[in-house]
């Protein structure tokens, strides 16, 4: 995983008083990871157990076994023998049979195709870009538009969208900020007035059943979604700069669309969107100002289907997508899938999908934001360590923005380590599916606020540095008593620098794993 993309300007310089190294940040594509569950699809007469790979620009399914399919013109599935770009090359064998037994497993696109841009943002997506998202108290409006077509019909209620956006969405990064960040119901007059629900509206149109492909129907299904609410809500009262554009920090729209999302397993059942943060490239102009667009290098929507299968659509995905559009963060996974980067232990990773063991769907108990996200957002102080130091778990009641992270530098200011402890408590407990409800230790994280994605296997952004040394996920990642209580230039993995060099970290006496844990920093 050698190839680097390219992250996309979240917003411009607007404000002098941001610190050197947010200053300093680059962004990228802004995509939703497929669900990690398999389930039934239908591949030609026989159903046969799959999972969904990729993210809205670029993706794929796979069998329970590891091997690619994908559809012909007709519908029917053929195992795939490799990708050309981004474009399958099927076998003739078709996925009704066994595979053949030179087919290879785990091939994927050796191209991942990347959010298109405004070309007036083409000049602004650099390193030296500067994301100007709302840090430390901040209070924003959240819009939920409800859509349904002439030929796809809606099966949840605009009350069950209501009290998910009250009871949901709020509570997820009110508890995630340290009670910093409120996301705020609009004010609307559609069916139960300010509950920040608009509809359900009837689009004199048909269903466009992207599914896969998200495209310009998909901004084109925006466009329209904000206009039909348009009589519901005064825009213009959430202009609050007066600069003519509704942003996402002012006023973040989401679209839901009345059918399937196929992130979760593949539109199977019924017409689907893949749920995805964008923009709308000839806004519309409602009362008076424009909603939608790519603005200040802040994207205008939010979209995502209805449901998940038979049931309304969980979180998970809304809130990892919310964190691009209202936040400005970045994917934290790995974007060319030879690994899982951040993996599960951070929403705008893999833990967007993160179920408790009492849950019964996934992405129904996201997993919270990361160390360096806390630390970006000012959500923590994320003090510079020193001596005997106790870390307290994000999830429990007696966090606090000072006492979940905790920061141990380098010579180099850009590169640093922060160490948080991670317990199934609270949001976290959506790591509980992934890790059994007995993990618990402290994670180490490596930084280096240079890079400007998490693509490269050697040299990631955010990187887990797992007590274990391996790839896969699992409870011994973290580092407690009994497991790994020694993090130093000689340890496995150790604190060195990327460069190699030694960075004088040591990190030891790790205690038993707990709500609040103890360590040393030298």
């Amino acid at each position: 995983m050698n190839r680097r993309t390219l992250f996309s300007l979240r917003r411009t310089l607007t404000s002098l008083a941001l610190t050197s190294v947010v200053a300093a940040l680059p962004y990228t594509v802004q995509a939703a990871p497929a669900a990690p569950h398999t389930y039934t699809l239908d591949v030609g007469g026989q159903q046969m157990m799959v999972r969904n790979k990729g993210n809205e620009w670029t993706n794929w399914v796979e069998t329970e076994a590891g091997y690619a399919i994908a559809p012909d013109a007709s519908g029917k599935y053929f195992y795939v023998s490799q990708f050309a770009g981004n474009a399958p090359v099927l076998s003739n064998v078709p996925a009704t049979s066994a595979p053949p037994v030179v087919l290879q497993k785990h091939v994927s696109p050796s191209v991942m195709r990347s959010m298109p841009l405004p070309s007036a943002a083409a000049g602004l997506a650099t390193p030296a870009a500067v994301a100007n998202s709302p840090t430390g108290a901040y209070k924003g409006n959240i819009l939920f538009i409800l859509v349904k077509f002439t030929d796809q019909g809606a099966s949840t209620t605009a009350a069950s969208w209501g009290s998910f956006v009250k009871n949901n969405i709020k509570d997820f990064y009110y508890k995630a900020s340290h009670k910093k960040a409120q996301l705020i119901p609009a004010t609307e007059t559609s069916g139960t007035a300010n509950n920040g629900v608009i509809g359900w509206l009837t689009l004199n149109r048909t269903h466009p059943n992207t599914a896969g492909n998200t495209d310009g129907r998909n901004q084109t299904l925006s466009k329209q979604a904000i206009i039909a609410a348009d009589p519901y809500i005064d825009y213009a009262s959430y202009d609050t700069n007066q600069d003519g554009y509704v942003d996402s920090d002012e006023l973040s729209v989401v679209v839901i669309v009345a059918g399937q999302e196929t992130s979760y397993n593949n539109g199977s059942g019924g017409k689907s969107v893949w749920g995805h943060a964008w923009y709308i490239p000839t806004p519309p102009t409602v009362d008076g100002v424009k909603v939608g667009a790519y603005h200040r290098g802040q994207f205008g929507y939010a979209q995502f289907g209805e449901k998940h299968s038979t049931h309304q659509a969980t979180m998970g995905i809304m809130v990892h997508e919310l964190g691009h559009l209202t936040f400005g963060l970045p994917d934290l996974y790995d974007t060319d899938y030879s690994s899982s980067g951040a993996g599960s232990y951070c929403v705008m990773s893999g833990g967007s999908w993160g179920a408790s063991s009492s849950d019964s769907y996934w992405g129904q108990t996201p997993v919270l934001p990361s160390a360096w996200i806390k630390k970006y957002l000012k959500w923590s102080t994320a003090p510079i360590a020193s001596g005997s130091t106790t870390l307290t778990a994000p999830g429990s009641t007696i966090a606090t923005s000072s006492n979940t992270v905790r920061r141990a530098s380098t010579s180099k200011t850009r590169e640093y380590f922060l160490v948080e402890n991670r317990q199934p408590v609270g949001y976290d407990r959506g790591l509980e599916r992934l890790l059994g409800t007995n993990f618990g230790g402290l994670a180490i994280w490596h930084i280096d606020d240079s890079r400007s994605s998490n693509s490269s296997d050697a040299h990631r952004w955010v990187d887990l540095e797992k007590a274990d040394n391996t790839e896969a996920e699992s409870a011994t990642d973290l580092w407690y008593a009994g497991n790994a209580t020694t993090f130093n230039g000689s340890s496995i993995p150790n604190s060195n620098n990327y460069a190699g060099s030694t960075t004088n970290v040591n990190i030891n006496s790790i205690s038993a794993s707990g709500e609040t844990m103890t360590a040393n920093f030298q």
